[in-house]
């Protein structure tokens, strides 16, 4: 079996640079970005017994970061597991989002993809009340636009993608929840 070179920055930060419900079988792009920078090969050069450990090294190491993410937003908001993935999942992806600001990194997820994320997890978030479901309904409105702006480039379209999130996400959590978090959580209401 080939042998990967996994010492890379780029590679060892894979499994964390793209967005939080990214499949590895999904992105060969990425992965062949990675491989390409790494050792000089191609996606379709490898072995497919090379290609079958590597997805599933990055499979375990997804679900593993996920699972800790999500115990850790139940721990800090109260809201049970369900509830918890949608909104571990938005936060996760607002912080690729930042990325995009550092020159120093370079995530593997354009911000189209992780809006495109975000945009089905606040969906989820906001289904029930009319006013939930408004708040909701805005936030994605507003994302798109910032993501979608002509003109400008990816840093400053994720840079206001995160100024929205920053005004409106935490009404939309609010609403959704306010009255479960715990009370150093509340501060939140804007």
């Amino acid at each position: 079996m080939q042998r990967l070179h996994w010492q890379c920055t780029f590679c060892t930060n894979v499994p964390h640079s793209w967005g939080f419900h990214a499949k590895p079988k999904k992105i060969q792009k990425i992965l062949n970005k990675c491989i390409k920078k790494c050792d000089g090969l191609q996606w379709d050069e490898l072995p497919n017994e090379t290609k079958d450990v590597l997805l599933k090294k990055l499979t375990v190491d997804i679900a593993e970061r996920n699972r800790t993410l999500i115990k850790a937003v139940i721990k800090a908001t109260n809201i049970t597991r369900s509830k918890a993935g949608h909104l571990t999942a938005v936060l996760y992806d607002a912080h690729i989002l930042l990325d995009w600001g550092d020159k120093n990194k370079r995530p593997l997820a354009s911000p189209k993809d992780l809006l495109k994320e975000m945009d089905n997890d606040i969906n989820k978030i906001s289904k029930g009340p009319a006013k939930t479901y408004y708040l909701g309904k805005e936030l994605r409105k507003k994302l798109k636009k910032a993501c979608y702006a002509s003109g400008s480039t990816m840093e400053m379209k994720t840079k206001e993608m995160l100024t929205v999130l920053e005004q409106k996400m935490p009404q939309l959590l609010w609403e959704k929840y306010g009255n479960k978090f715990p009370q150093k959580m509340r501060a939140i209401k804007k």
